[in-house]
């Protein structure tokens, strides 16, 4: 299939025990500590410059320096200098340095539904996919995993689909979820979001950019059933792209497509409610939505995590 969904699990998990022994003593000592912003004073886990300050715990943390905010967690992690970039951000960070074997591209439901003119007369979602190239080839030439993250419902999706979903998706409950859209401009649509239908892949271009990166490795592909990939309701808590996530021990989120204030921003706060470090990047975002819900997500996110542009992380990737 052109955009199959694909997620191959690990066949080995490495616990790293005595990282994990060594960071469950080190969390021990830190309890009687300050619980947020540590020194080196009050840790011995977690080597840091004399200048710097430690956010977090052993599992989880940030080295704040004046070069920025190192999320790479080398000491938990073992990071090489190869893998880690200085990525400029937006607000009151510099910066951000990152691991590249950590970190995802999360591209998020640029699908026909959403971009195709024949359905979606405002150009705004077409206008980033030069730009949405131009990043997904950089995390490529890094190493760094593009994850297509899609609406893909199947059968029992639709058996167990919120009543609030359903309504928001159509305005009556024979043209929502599944409901067969007919022929638009010549072309088979098929039924409304449901996996391998046309209305469901990838826009334009964008297409045989995925399929093109499953095909060789460098991409994923993540049908979900919710605004986040990272929820699936009561019958899926545990979606593909949470699951690939833990098991690859991925830390850094980057974020663009559409909308910017619904299923983006539903995406990115999950991640963040996780323990996730996210990104925004506002220039492969859009949405059509009033320009108080990009205001929204903006501010939001720039206090969770950080807002950033593809024209500052591509020429950073190098």
């Amino acid at each position: 299939m052109s955009h199959r969904a694909f997620y191959q699990r690990s066949h080995t998990i490495n616990m790293r025990p005595l990282a994990y022994v060594t960071a469950l003593l080190a969390t021990i000592v830190l309890a009687r500590s300050k619980p947020t912003s540590l020194t080196t004073s009050n840790t011995t886990c977690i080597n840091s410059p004399s200048n710097a300050t430690v956010w977090g715990n052993a599992f989880n943390y940030w080295i704040e320096t004046s070069e920025g905010m190192d999320l790479t967690r080398s000491q938990l992690y073992g990071s090489s200098k190869n893998t880690t970039k200085v990525i400029p951000v937006n607000g009151k960070d510099r910066s951000i340095i990152i691991d590249t074997k950590r970190t995802l591209l999360c591209i998020i439901d640029m699908q026909n539904f959403f971009l195709h003119p024949a359905r979606q007369p405002s150009p705004v979602g077409r206008d980033v996919v030069p730009a949405t190239i131009k990043m997904i080839n950089a995390f490529r030439k890094n190493d760094i995993k593009v994850a297509w993250t899609n609406w893909g419902l199947d059968e029992i999706d639709l058996l167990t689909m919120p009543s609030a979903f359903l309504r928001g998706f159509g305005p009556t409950p024979d043209t929502t979820f599944g409901s067969d859209m007919g022929v638009i401009n010549g072309m088979e649509w098929g039924r409304l979001l449901m996996r391998h239908q046309f209305n469901s892949q990838p826009w334009g271009p964008l297409h045989a950019l995925q399929v093109e990166g499953v095909e060789h490795g460098t991409d994923l592909y993540f049908n979900k059933n919710r605004l986040s990939g990272l929820s699936g309701g009561l019958l899926k808590p545990m979606t593909p792209l949470r699951l690939y996530i833990q098991e690859n021990d991925i830390t850094t989120v980057f974020f663009g497509g559409v909308n910017t204030d619904q299923c983006v921003f539903g995406a990115m706060i999950d991640a963040y409610f996780l323990g996730l470090d996210v990104i925004l990047v506002e220039d492969i975002s859009a949405t059509t939505s009033p320009n108080y819900a990009t205001e929204m997500v903006v501010f939001n996110i720039g206090g969770d995590g950080w807002t950033a542009n593809s024209t500052a992380i591509v020429p950073a990737l190098g």
